[in-house]
């Protein structure tokens, strides 16, 4: 059906950081309320372009290949005549600058965004109907997962895939629960970090750190486990921050142990003394505050996943 607009949510990782990637590890994700849009309009003859950040790029069927995610999501498919077989006179859209603030990346999860955006995409050209969301989170998944060289735990796939805020569990084949937050907790704030994260060489980190220290490992993992359920049966706001701030503790420990600092920058905790500031995923770029007054980037969760229309 053309036209057709598919819309997927950004995600983050609120905690569980390394311990999702663990089978049976546990975390809290969030689909947040900025989205990837992948459009599909008529068109003479097909195009796909991608508008990243600040960045504009063209593909035709034949240069589809120089991009791994559109590239892998062709041979995951089998599609062997290219995007083209499907689409053979439409213009393709995927504009993902939502995920991006000036330029900068916000480190929401904009590529496993894409992911799932093209998976729903296929599957509508194949059923001519709007997939369901275990079909595309179980191609997505594997997809993405290729794209990151088998290192991504799925927890980004999940959220963008199924919305809301949930518990995800690590393993070959994740699960995603819902775990509805309490209305305070569902909009919070976004703060620039001056620091910079790369998730492939934190994973590198955290498995040497692994084989140098497995007791260690095995009693920060199940410390955080531990957490993630306590937080899972917060009856209050600030019980369930009080779990979240002990959380933001052991990702420090973990994260000095690993080399990857996961503390707050200093000049920005140094603006914001009495809030708490949890830095989310690898390292310490990507920085949240739940707090009722403006600080940085406001973000909301998404109560839905990807949607098609």
């Amino acid at each position: 059906m053309i036209p057709l607009t598919i819309s997927v949510p950004a995600n983050l990782l609120l905690c569980g950081e390394y311990v999702i990637l663990t089978k049976g590890g546990t975390g809290i994700g969030l689909a947040i309320d900025r989205h990837l849009t992948l459009s599909i309009h008529r068109s003479p003859v097909f195009m796909l372009r991608t508008l990243i950040g600040t960045t504009v790029k063209g593909y035709t069927n034949e240069t589809i290949i120089e991009d791994p995610m559109l590239y892998g999501a062709m041979l995951h498919f089998n599609i062997s005549k290219g995007f083209s077989s499907l689409w053979p006179q439409a213009i393709i859209t995927i504009d993902s600058r939502e995920f991006f603030s000036q330029g900068k990346k916000l480190g929401l999860g904009s590529s496993a965004a894409c992911a799932v955006a093209i998976t729903v995409a296929i599957l509508f050209a194949v059923t001519k109907k709007c997939p369901s969301k275990h079909d595309v989170f179980t191609h997505a998944l594997a997809i993405h997962r290729k794209f990151q060289n088998g290192k991504g735990s799925g927890y980004d796939v999940a959220c963008s895939t199924f919305g809301g805020s949930g518990v995800f569990t690590g393993g070959e084949i994740p699960t995603f629960s819902p775990l509805p937050l309490p209305p305070f907790l569902s909009s919070f704030h976004l703060i620039d970090s001056p620091a910079r994260a790369n998730t492939s060489s934190a994973i590198t980190a955290w498995k040497e750190f692994i084989a140098r220290q497995p007791r260690l490992w095995d009693t920060l993992r199940a410390q955080s486990v531990f957490l993630t359920k306590q937080m899972t049966h917060a009856q209050t706001a600030l019980e369930f921050l009080d779990h979240l701030k002990r959380h933001a503790l052991l990702g420090i420990q973990l994260g000095n142990a690993l080399n990857i600092p996961a503390t707050v920058p200093s000049q920005v905790q140094a603006n914001f003394p009495d809030i708490l500031i949890k830095a989310c995923g690898a390292g310490n770029e990507t920085l949240i505050a739940f707090c009722k007054h403006g600080l940085g980037t406001h973000l909301r969760i998404s109560k839905v996943g990807f949607t098609c229309r």
